[in-house]
């Protein structure tokens, strides 16, 4: 259908994002250690093998000491050279929780496909199955708009399309707070 190409929607979807969460750790500092470096440490071990990512070049903007309830920010390469963003949260003076904003399981996925053929079928009159749409099956890391690229088959004609997902920003122990899904141009 021609008209898909040209139906969008900004349907913002806290309910079932809250449901997209990812990996995190919790980790303490040691004596002569500064929070920068132990979460640098974290991200390049615990959480690469979380997130199922190679992560290296691990650099954090973290202060020499902590209180309870700072938040500082950390980046980190993957393989592919994308770059993979980290909030990292002091509970306490000694221990921090350091989680990705940028990133996307392979379980969450699913959900997203789930998501988007909901709200898309009202735009473009017909009832989308679950399975028309096609996101990536392996951890996404999303660009620096927050974009994730999937393709949605159109019912009626088989014809496939570009969707563009962008999400909102990511709160720690709630997900990401919304996302826009946009049809675009034919592939096929």
């Amino acid at each position: 259908m021609a008209r898909m190409k040209k139906m969008y929607s900004n349907a913002a979807r806290p309910a079932l994002l809250a449901g997209v969460l990812l990996a995190t750790a919790a980790c303490s500092f040691s004596v002569g250690e500064t929070p920068s470096q132990a979460a640098e440490k974290l991200i390049e071990g615990e959480l690469g093998v979380q997130l199922e990512l190679e992560l290296t070049d691990a650099e954090c903007d973290g202060p020499e000491s902590a209180e309870a309830g700072e938040t500082f920010f950390c980046t980190a390469q993957t393989s592919n050279g994308e770059t993979v963003k980290f909030g990292v949260d002091f509970d306490t003076e000694d221990d921090f929780f350091a989680y990705a904003t940028n990133v996307v399981l392979p379980d969450d996925l699913a959900l997203i496909e789930q998501d988007a053929a909901t709200v898309l079928s009202p735009d473009v009159g017909v009832t989308i199955d679950p399975a028309d749409v096609s996101c990536p099956d392996e951890t996404t890391v999303l660009d620096n708009d927050g974009e994730l690229i999937c393709e949605i088959t159109d019912p009626t004609t088989g014809d496939r399309f570009v969707v563009n997902a962008v999400f909102g920003p990511y709160e720690r122990g709630s997900g990401y707070e919304s996302v826009f899904y946009q049809i675009g141009e034919k592939v096929n």
